[in-house]
């Protein structure tokens, strides 16, 4: 009998980042996966169908020593326009196995860039606000301490006879009292 064992593991799912050119320059676009077995095959997509020619793409690909799993990363060097779609796609063709991912260029960068210009507006509001809300804690704070300490000047110093009547009994005349059945 013979029996044959086949390895494989998963790869992450693959981080793409994209750093546009400047002045219609070329955009760098960088895609990784860790910790797979075997080595995957990676290639590109522009806007979802064609595939960039092969000079323009750069892909290393680093063996763990220890545990012989694959680190790949791949770089697309390519002029497109800020609005393009670029996809990376990672075959691992013992596990049938495909992941991409996909950069749609500047429009998902400007609202990410907007929705940190509103957070950054409403975190100093916010900061304000709880500036002024302390502020005027503190102020009632010393104000009230201002009326105890005013209190306790008119009253004497003890503090804990503040809103209450002091009786005082003779215990000679207390005892002289006759007693009655009540």
């Amino acid at each position: 009998m013979q029996l044959c064992l086949t390895v494989a593991g998963h790869f992450s799912h693959p981080t793409l980042l994209r750093q546009n050119g400047v002045d219609g320059g070329d955009t760098r676009l960088f895609c990784n996966s860790r910790g797979g077995f075997p080595a995957p095959s990676i290639s590109w997509l522009v806007n979802h169908t064609q595939r960039p020619p092969e000079p323009l793409v750069t892909t290393y690909i680093n063996v763990l020593p220890q545990s012989e799993l694959y680190n790949i990363t791949s770089v697309l060097t390519i002029n497109i326009s800020a609005d393009t779609a670029v996809t990376c796609v990672l075959e691992n063709n013992l596990l049938n196995k495909t992941l991409t991912a996909t950069s749609i260029g500047v429009r998902s960068s400007t609202s990410v860039v907007r929705l940190s210009e509103h957070m950054w507006a409403f975190s100093a509001a916010l900061c304000v606000v709880v500036f002024f809300l302390v502020a005027a804690s503190l102020g009632f704070q010393k104000k009230w301490d201002r009326d105890r300490k005013r209190k306790q000047d008119r009253c004497g110093d003890d503090s804990s006879s503040e809103g209450t009547d002091m009786i005082v009994f003779d215990l000679e005349q207390w005892a002289s009292l006759p007693e009655t059945d009540v």
